[in-house]
Order: structure tokens, then sequence, then C-alpha cells
């Protein structure tokens, strides 16, 4: 959490599990203090779903770690996927587009989700973001239109999109 409208998103997602009380999110060290009757491991799974990033549960310490290795090692690239990832990059072929959107882009949590969705999208190649100017510049041969669809309806921005070139 890292700006004022991502820890309000936390909460949000939090206070609505069951069993929770109270909750209250510290920016500075980045944490969530939840109180009620909640199983620690879903809160946490919940809370690392919102965030995308991996969650540390501080109390209770005797809470079980569900399937910690198993996670770690599914995140890591294959050698096979990873050269097609760098293939793909270098071949700028036919059907190439750039397209530039316009979002507001106020924080580093935010870029790095945009750029995460973005990249999973079949046909991209490279994403560009400039946070002074607000705007992503997407290059591959990828569908133009899915772009702000995805970003509009996955991380409810709104997005328009600024130039579109071949």
């Amino acid at each position: 959490m890292c700006c004022e409208r991502c820890a309000d998103e936390v909460k949000k997602s939090v206070e609505g599990f069951e069993g929770v009380e109270r909750v209250k999110a510290d920016i500075g060290p980045g944490t969530l203090k939840v109180e009620g009757k909640v199983d620690p491991s879903s809160l946490r799974d919940r809370v690392a779903k919102k965030t995308h990033r991996k969650v540390d549960l501080v109390f209770p310490t005797n809470a079980p770690q569900k399937d910690a290795k198993k996670k770690d090692d599914s995140k890591k690239p294959t050698a096979g996927k990873e050269s097609n990832k760098s293939d793909k990059k270098k071949s700028k072929g036919p059907g190439v587009s750039t397209v530039v959107l316009k979002t507001r882009l106020h924080c580093a949590c935010l870029v790095k989700l945009i750029k995460k969705k973005i990249r999973k999208l079949e046909g991209v190649q490279q994403v560009v973001t400039d946070v002074q100017k607000d705007w992503i510049m997407v290059t591959g041969t990828m569908d133009v239109k899915r772009l702000p669809e995805v970003l509009k309806q996955e991380l409810e921005l709104a997005v328009e999109v600024a130039a579109v070139g071949s």
C-alpha cells in the first residue's frame, strides 16, 4: 500500500470479509490491522489477491502457511517460456501497432499492476509508461480495442486511447 487509494481499496475488501470488526491501514510501513473473529490464512489470501503482493501474517504467529513452497515454485519461469517471450519482443513483423493510452497513473503499484495486466494479453511485445504524462504506450500485434476494455473492466480505470499507429 503506497498511497491512500491503495489502502482504501484493501480496507474495503477486508471490511466485507465475514467476522471482521475493525480494519486500520498504515501506509508508512504498509501494514493492515484487522480485528475480529476471522481465519487469518483466508484473510491473508484475500489481501494477497487484492494487492497482487506477498502478504505476511504478523499476528497470530502460529497461523499455518498454506502451500507456501508450492506457490513460490509455481511463480518461477521455465527456460522454455522465457525464451518464447524474448523471441516475441525481437520480432517486429507485419501487423505491429503502437497504442498510447491516457489514464491517471498516481502510484508505482498501479503502474506495476497495469503493466502486468497488459503483458498478459496476447500479442503484446512492449509496455512503456510515463507517470508524469499519465500515458501508457503498448507495442505489438494485440487487439487494440481490447486494451482499454481490459483496464476499465479489471482495474476500474478511466482509460482513453490517445493515439494509434502502425
